[in-house]
């Protein structure tokens, strides 16, 4: 499937599903991941920041704990700009030259600008792209010859976003994958204070705002639709006993939408919500409980300097 029908298809179920939702994922078209660089400089945004100092200051002891003196291939699901894994990629090569970059992301524009920077800067570093979903990748990995252990990293707390049983199940994907010394790096956003956790999904300014409300701009743009956006809000909130910082478009009146490609009416009540995303936010009793359910063995935890967000290195 490709990403257009995707796409597609996920508006399709979402809009007629009850409640109304859409998947977080498909924020990130163009004019989605312009806006995503802007939040990330944001002051609220605490994420991007405190996950850069894990990789700033503690990618050589990730390079030595994990590599043991030893190259391995690193295969990074969710890539996207690379910022922050060209610092465990240097480590890496400041050892050796023979390693290999496997970044996978949705956005192949994203991939190809990846590969042409990377090889600008780091040009002994052999990089393969793969453009695809995540579980299309893993299964496509299955048939791939694999000469020596690999890393995988998943950053960003995008684990978060996928929901407790869908983030298991995800993670249970890859441990099938991994084979006996090779690794998980996984980066998850950890339970704090409430206030601080809901300002980074509502900022003064208004950037998450419109971040959310693109994808409505973008089912208008790609699929035909009629969205009057103007007549939407975006409303964000943390539960902290779900441990789930939660965003939805808000329909301020009744209304009712058109999208054309796909001959989908949908009918919208005032003040409906439309969930546009879930992240969970993880405690230690979290990791534990993920580590043991995959059968894996805890070798670090990277923290940021306030131990607001961890990087858990776990190996089979």
């Amino acid at each position: 499937m490709d990403a257009h029908s995707d796409f597609a298809e996920a508006v399709q179920k979402g809009l007629q599903s009850s409640p109304k939702h859409l998947p977080s994922r498909f924020f990130y078209d163009a004019k989605g991941d312009a806006l995503f660089v802007r939040i990330m400089h944001l002051p609220e945004y605490y994420l991007s920041r405190s996950e850069m100092d894990v990789f700033v200051h503690q990618s050589k002891a990730i390079v030595a704990e994990f590599g043991k003196g030893e190259a391995f291939d690193v295969v990074e699901l969710g890539a996207g700009d690379g910022t922050k894994t060209r610092h465990l990629l240097e480590a890496a090569l400041a050892h050796s030259k023979d390693w290999s970059y496997v970044p996978i992301d949705i956005s192949a524009h994203a991939l190809q600008d990846l590969k042409d920077r990377l090889r600008e800067e780091l040009p002994h570093l052999k990089v393969h792209t793969m453009a695809s979903e995540y579980q299309e990748a893993l299964n496509a990995m299955k048939t791939l010859p694999r000469p020596r252990k690999r890393l995988f990293l998943f950053l960003g707390s995008n684990l978060g976003n996928m929901g407790w049983q869908a983030s298991l199940d995800f993670l249970s994907s890859i441990r099938k994958l991994m084979q006996k010394g090779d690794g998980l790096l996984l980066g998850l956003d950890l339970v704090k204070d409430p206030n601080t956790i809901k300002a980074a999904y509502s900022d003064a300014a208004g950037v998450t705002r419109a971040f959310n409300l693109n994808l409505l701009h973008r089912i208008n743009r790609e699929l035909g639709g009629d969205f009057d956006v103007n007549a939407f809000d975006h409303v964000a909130y943390y539960e902290p006993v779900a441990q789930e910082a939660r965003s939805f478009l808000v329909s301020t009146k009744d209304q009712e939408v058109h999208i054309e490609s796909l001959g989908l009416r949908v009918s919208f009540t005032a003040w409906e919500a439309l969930q546009t995303e879930i992240s969970r936010k993880y405690s230690p009793s979290d990791l534990k409980y993920m580590q043991e359910h995959l059968g894996l063995d805890k070798r670090a935890c990277y923290y940021d300097c306030r131990h607001w967000f961890v990087d858990v290195l776990w190996t089979l």
